[in-house]
Order: C-alpha cells, then structure tokens, then sequence
C-alpha cells in the first residue's frame, strides 16, 4: 500500500546537492507524507542511507510531528540528515516567509 499527502514539519531544509537535507530549526518543512508497508520502509532506510547500527549514516530515522493541510497533526517517521554542522555553510532551501516563519521546500529541478 502507498498512499502520500502533502505535510509540514519542523525544521530547516538544506541543499546538499543531488538531494536536500531536513536539519533541526524553527522554520516549517513542506514535504510529503507516505503511507508505506512495513517492507517498504526497509526499501525507504537503504535508498535513504540509514541503519539502526550505523554510526555514519547519510539520515537518521525519527519520529516526528507532521501537520496535515486539514490541520490534523500525525506523528510520523523523518529523515533528518545525521551530521547538521556538516552542511550548516550550504543554502538553504526558503520557499517563502509568511508571519514571520520561514517555510522551506524542496523543488524538482
């Protein structure tokens, strides 16, 4: 089963090149929220470079709040890039600013 929608999170997101990286902040994250089988999520981990036992993981697994557009909040599981100070020099990745609050997203290029 694979169902998406749009969410938000809590963060920062970050150009890292080929890809963006979400890092802890105060702004608000757009993304996409999927709904996935157990097994996919092992797919998820490997094509997201992330393992329990990794100590050099690309991403770190975790739960987090999403807020769906309906405004329902959903714990839901996030890939936070594992090494923030790592990428802190790269451009951010600001779609726009609205009361105050920096909204961030990722564009397909």
């Amino acid at each position: 089963l694979h169902v998406y929608c749009p969410a938000r999170t809590k963060g920062i997101l970050v150009d890292v090149g080929a890809f963006p990286g979400l890092v802890p902040g105060d702004g608000i994250v757009e993304g996409v929220m999927l709904l996935l089988d157990p097994e996919a999520l092992v797919i998820t981990d490997r094509i997201e470079g992330y393992s329990q036992d990794c100590n050099s993981c690309l991403y770190k697994r975790k739960e987090a709040e999403v807020v769906l557009p309906n405004g329902a909040k959903k714990t839901a599981w996030i890939y936070e890039f594992a090494n923030p100070q790592l990428i802190q020099d790269r451009p951010r990745l600001l779609k726009e600013t609205k009361d105050g609050i920096s909204i961030y997203a990722w564009s397909r290029r």
